[in-house]
């Protein structure tokens, strides 16, 4: 309706890892730029001109791939509460954000279920 505020947002329930699993409400990275972008009033307009070509992606590639995006860095470990002791570095160590996003773990991180009937997922993320 014209004028009026509606959340969109629909949240999706998650099942943590470990002994002891617990779920929990997804974080969304740049959520509310997400939402700025794709449900506001300039949002058709905006979608076409950043998203619908390859600027925006290129722009961040770049930035991304910047020593200065190293800021970005402890933000992330904040707030999605990564284990740095799992790093196989430490975060000063990485030379951008995509360094840090493409980082190898400790060895004993991640050890492989002896249950064959267990699914296991590559990455940190959702499946």
């Amino acid at each position: 309706m014209k004028g009026q505020k509606v959340n969109h947002r629909k949240s999706i329930r998650l099942r943590t890892r470990g002994e002891s699993p617990q779920e929990i409400e997804e974080k969304i990275t740049a959520e509310k730029w997400m939402r700025w972008a794709y449900q506001g009033a300039h949002s058709s307009w905006f979608e076409r001109i950043l998203f619908r070509s390859s600027i925006c992606s290129r722009l961040m590639g770049l930035w991304l791939s910047s020593p200065f995006s190293r800021i970005q860095i402890k933000k992330m470990i904040r707030r999605w509460q990564l284990d740095v002791s799992e790093f196989a570095k430490r975060p000063s160590k990485f030379k951008s954000f995509n360094d840090f996003f493409i980082r190898q773990l400790q060895p004993a991180a991640r050890p492989f279920p002896d249950d064959i009937y267990s699914l296991v997922s590559p990455g940190d993320g959702r499946v």
